[in-house]
């Protein structure tokens, strides 16, 4: 998690530099360190200060990282209501707390599976899919804290 935390507080000073115009850069970490930034690389003055970071997680350390560093989390699509509501967003908010942020500061974004098509038979097509990938999601140790949640 370090790396990843390093990452997004180098984003930041990154994007600050940007919109700053003419500041130095200057993020010295462990693992990230940016000291150039030059006339090339620097993108013109736009409309969209502030651009947000979004990091994608299941687990409880990534998510207090989000809550604490980020502007949102891209939940995975592995998920239910009761993961999200008794997991996600109780560690989301010890992150927030953390960084003394509100949670209408922050977003959760989200896909889900979803099944269409013309017909029947395009639509079981598109549920085998879906349950495949389930299926593979469930068997992996990463995802085992959704399962929990059961």
């Amino acid at each position: 998690m370090p790396r990843l935390r390093e990452y997004i507080e180098s984003l930041r000073a990154i994007f600050e530099c940007w919109e700053r115009g003419g500041t130095k850069l200057s993020y010295q970490g462990t693992y990230y360190n940016f000291s150039l930034m030059t006339p090339f690389f620097t993108p013109p003055k736009h409309n969209w200060p502030n651009i947000p970071i979004y990091i994608a997680g299941v687990n409880e350390l990534i998510l207090r990282l989000a809550g604490e560093l980020c502007d949102g989390l891209q939940a995975h699509p592995f998920h239910s209501p009761k993961y999200l509501a008794e997991f996600v967003l109780p560690n989301v908010e010890k992150g927030l707390k953390k960084r003394g942020r509100s949670r209408k500061d922050f977003c959760i974004a989200t896909t889900a599976f979803v099944i269409v098509g013309r017909n029947r038979e395009e639509q079981e097509k598109i549920r085998q899919q879906a349950r495949q990938q389930m299926a593979f999601y469930a068997s992996t140790r990463t995802y085992r804290v959704v399962l929990e949640m059961h």
